[in-house]
């Protein structure tokens, strides 16, 4: 099938009157796990066309596209994509499509992107469809998915609609049903039994809101049993305070509340950005004892958490977080081999239980990044810290992962994952030969 369509693009770039380009790939990644005596080698196969503006773009950056969902593409012209892993009975087909809505003169663009994923021993599939139309400033989006999996049918609806007013302040309105058609890694996260005809939850967000010096983004979730959390972000402008100090003149102070009416808390997530060294960031949790519209009263204030991030060093970045009160959580279709500090969270109590379970508890609980890039090639070094059970110093696990492109059709990732007790738990090499027709 693979081949088939290759041929058919071919013939397609060749005889249609646009410019078009065919793009493709063969992935393949090496594993090895010491600790189970296993070797694992799977391969992918990537094939893009691309018509139309989109096709004008550099072809150094059409052959880099991963994903047509990724969103790296916003010229009008239309993006066929096929993945296929090799061996897994799956298929992956994802299509971009974008066009100028034309009523005598432009008065805006709408673009459609899909994401048909098709398993031949009907484990799981997937179809997911995300149409947006942008006239004079006002977007409005339509997010669907439908999964099916061992002949259990679940659906997913969002409705998003964005705006600015004159003064500069954007308006988003949203809404979900069933499931939260979200794809996270490229994958279709999906809680069981979701339907449409089930209302999930509506959030009015505000964006851009400013008060002088300080900046403000305020959010508001509405569950289907009621109020469940607001939610406020607000930055303040050292400059803007103080235009005559120059202690303060590189000094931005942020600052996350968020309360939640379910678990009857506040989550704070201070922080303090200096430009010429990193942004610090305290996530507090206030526990109150009473809330009413008379008084309230605060039984408990824990420091759940502290993160460092982009702390330049010698060319290098550097982030780090610590959680205080328990380990730290990702989500359940990364790898922890390819993450850095900034890809974890240090609480997750706030969110509905649905999204509870599309993240996994880690047995650590601090992290320690250092990346650094160097042209055409980049290296990172995490440490994961277990406070409990750890090994020396109480670290509990080192991550390295290595990138380069040898050649212009060639690039290689190298990922380690080493123990201070067992030694090398996991070896992974990738491999992308790139190939192009034009």
């Amino acid at each position: 099938m693979s081949r088939k369509l290759v041929v058919l693009l071919v013939v397609l770039s060749l005889s249609g009157p646009a410019l078009a380009k065919v793009f493709g790939s063969l992935d393949s990644t090496l594993t090895l796990v010491p600790t189970l005596g296993t070797l694992d080698l799977t391969s992918s196969l990537r094939t893009s066309y691309f018509t139309g503006e989109v096709a004008e773009l550099p072809s150094s950056q059409l052959a880099t596209i991963a994903y047509l969902t990724d969103r790296e593409i916003t010229d009008t012209g239309l993006g066929l994509q096929l993945i296929a892993p090799l061996g897994k009975g799956m298929v992956h087909l994802q299509t971009y499509l974008k066009r100028d809505i034309v009523v005598e003169w432009p008065i805006g663009t709408w673009q459609l992107l899909s994401d048909f994923a098709l398993s031949w021993d009907k484990a799981r599939s997937y179809l997911w469809n995300e149409l947006t139309v942008n006239i004079y400033g006002v977007s409005f989006t339509a997010a669907t998915a439908l999964n099916w999996k061992a002949g259990t049918f679940a659906s997913g609806l969002e409705l998003v609609l964005q705006g600015t007013t004159l003064e500069g302040m954007g308006v988003t309105l949203s809404g979900v049903f069933g499931f939260s058609p979200e794809l996270s890694e490229h994958t279709l996260v999906v809680e069981q039994g979701a339907t449409l005809r089930e209302f999930r939850y509506g959030e009015l967000e505000l964006s851009g809101v400013r008060l002088g010096c300080l900046n403000l983004d305020v959010t508001t979730r509405l569950a289907k049993e009621g109020f469940f959390w607001a939610e406020v972000e607000w930055e303040l402008d050292g400059a803007g305070l103080c235009p005559g100090c120059d202690l303060l003149s590189d000094l931005d102070f942020l600052a996350t509340v968020t309360f939640s009416l379910q678990t009857k808390s506040i989550l704070i997530e201070a922080g303090a950005l200096v430009e010429v060294v990193g942004d610090l960031y305290l996530y507090l949790r206030l526990v109150p004892s009473e809330w009413g519209l008379a008084s309230a009263s605060v039984d408990a204030i824990k420091l759940t958490g502290i993160g460092l991030w982009d702390l330049e060093l010698e060319g290098a970045k550097v982030t780090a977080l610590l959680s205080l009160w328990g380990r730290l959580y990702r989500l359940g279709t990364k790898d922890d081999l390819w993450l850095r500090a900034y890809d974890y969270y240090v609480d997750i109590e706030d969110l509905e239980e649905e999204e509870k379970l599309r993240y996994v508890e880690m047995p650590y609980d601090a992290v320690l990044s250092l990346e650094k890039a160097f042209g055409n090639a980049s290296f990172a070094l995490d440490l994961y810290s277990k406070a409990v059970d750890g090994g020396l110093f109480g670290l509990g696990l080192v991550t390295l992962e290595g990138y380069a492109a040898l050649d212009e059709p060639f690039e290689v990732r190298v990922g380690l994952a080493l123990s201070p007790v067992s030694g090398l738990e996991r070896l992974v090499c990738e491999f992308k030969y790139s190939f192009y027709v034009y």
